[in-house]
Formats: C-alpha cells, sequence, structure tokens
C-alpha cells in the first residue's frame, strides 16, 4: 500500500507557512522544497510494478490537487524583493479565485463526475439541500480553479521576471495540474482550457495594472530629472 497521503503533504505545508517571514521565509522555502523529494520518494519507491505505478498516481492526484498552492509559494520565493509586484501578485491571486467562483455561479456546468440530468433535477426540485447559504456545493467545473490559478500564476511571474527556464517550468507544472484535473474527471477538457484562457489574461491584466502603477509612482528629480 502506498504511504503517501494528503496528511503527509499538509503536515508539512503548514510549517513553512507558519515561519514564513521576513528573513527568514527564503530559507524556509528552500528547506520545505529539498524535504518534498523524502515524501514522494520513499522507500517502496522502486519495490515492484504494481507498487511503482500506485505511488507514480498517488504523487499525480496530489501534485495536481496542491499545485496551485506550490506554484504560489514558488512565486512568493520569487517576487518576495519585488514589493509592489508582490503586492498586486496576491491581490490578483485573490480576485482570481473570486472570478473563478463568479464564473462557476453564472454558467453552471457540473463538473464530468456529476451526472448533468441529476443535478439540474437537484437544482429544480432539491435546492435546500443543493445550496448553503446561497452558494452551489462544489459540483461546477466551468472553468477550472486550479487551471485558471495555475496559468494566473504562470503568466505573471513570467511577465515580472522574463526568465525562460522558469516559464519552462511553470507551464511544464500548469500543465500536470491540468491533466491531474481531466484524468480524475474533475473537470472536463474544456473546462481546464477555457480556466486556462481566464487565469492568462487576468494576470496579463493584473500585471499591466501594477506597471502603471509602478510608472506613476517614479517622479522627476528637480535637479537633474532623473528618476527617484
Amino acid at each position: 500500500m502506498c504511504k503517501f497521503n494528503c496528511g503527509m503533504l499538509v503536515s508539512v505545508l503548514i510549517p513553512p507557512l507558519s515561519t514564513f517571514k521576513k528573513g527568514g521565509a527564503k530559507i524556509v522555502f528552500l528547506q520545505y522544497f529539498f524535504y518534498l523529494p523524502s515524501i514522494f520518494f520513499g522507500s517502496t519507491f522502486l519495490k515492484g510494478g504494481l507498487k511503482y505505478h500506485i505511488i507514480l498516481m498517488d504523487i499525480l492526484y496530489e501534485l495536481g490537487t496542491y499545485g496551485p498552492l506550490l506554484l504560489t509559494i514558488l512565486s512568493w520565493y520569487l517576487i518576495w524583493d519585488y514589493k509592489n509586484l508582490f503586492f498586486y501578485f496576491n491581490i490578483g491571486l485573490f480576485s482570481n479565485s473570486i472570478l473563478n467562483i463568479i464564473l462557476k455561479i453564472i454558467i453552471q456546468e457540473p463538473r464530468p463526475m456529476f451526472d448533468s440530468k441529476k443535478i439540474k433535477l437537484l437544482t429544480t426540485h432539491a435546492k435546500d439541500y443543493f445550496f448553503q447559504n446561497g452558494v452551489p456545493f462544489n459540483i461546477y467545473g466551468m472553468p477550472s480553479g486550479h487551471a485558471q490559478t495555475a496559468f494566473y500564476i504562470t503568466v505573471f511571474i513570467f511577465l515580472s521576471l522574463k526568465h525562460t527556464n522558469w516559464l519552462y517550468f511553470f507551464i511544464l507544472f500548469s500543465l500536470l495540474i491540468c491533466y491531474q484535473r481531466v484524468k480524475y474527471d474533475f473537470h472536463s477538457i474544456p473546462q481546464v482550457i477555457v480556466g486556462s484562457i481566464i487565469g492568462s489574461v487576468f494576470a496579463y491584466l493584473i500585471y499591466q495594472l501594477a506597471r502603471e502603477k509602478i510608472k506613476g509612482r517614479i517622479r522627476e528629480r528637480a535637479d537633474d530629472n532623473g528618476p527617484i
């Protein structure tokens, strides 16, 4: 049996997040990412083809589930010293999540794991069970929140740093997240594609807003017309 589970990953996430402060932030981040392989590749990793396959599937599932969080932590590390970009990145990340919820409520397209006919019956004849405080349970999947978040992060970080190697890594990780969402029927391919596009466009808009705000803070000096 595979011993890798959500609890193990959460137990690793909590300590770094609780100590993620100022000067020690980068150190904690590096410790966290060096520790991850010890969880993913345990002693049973090479014992038998079936066990190998099970562990790989578990890793895929967990990376797909917690992928946006891992990308967020990595992004914090990369732009930690760029205070303005860091601020607008987080504002955009939060707004992007709210936008995803609003779109799901408006579009109301169920996840592929649910029978659309049964969902329609629920919304028609059992609204009290389907809605909680006016918000539907986690049944709608258009657009994919994971894909939207992953590509928001990918595009924003690339526009901020213009670093090609990091772009390749973020794209591959984002595609891995999208693959996991489709493989386990959390989302259909169109839901993932739409989420990716919305996240990318939203990241571009937030980055442009951040750049304009940064430009607005640069003014000329009276003595030599130089920026301060």
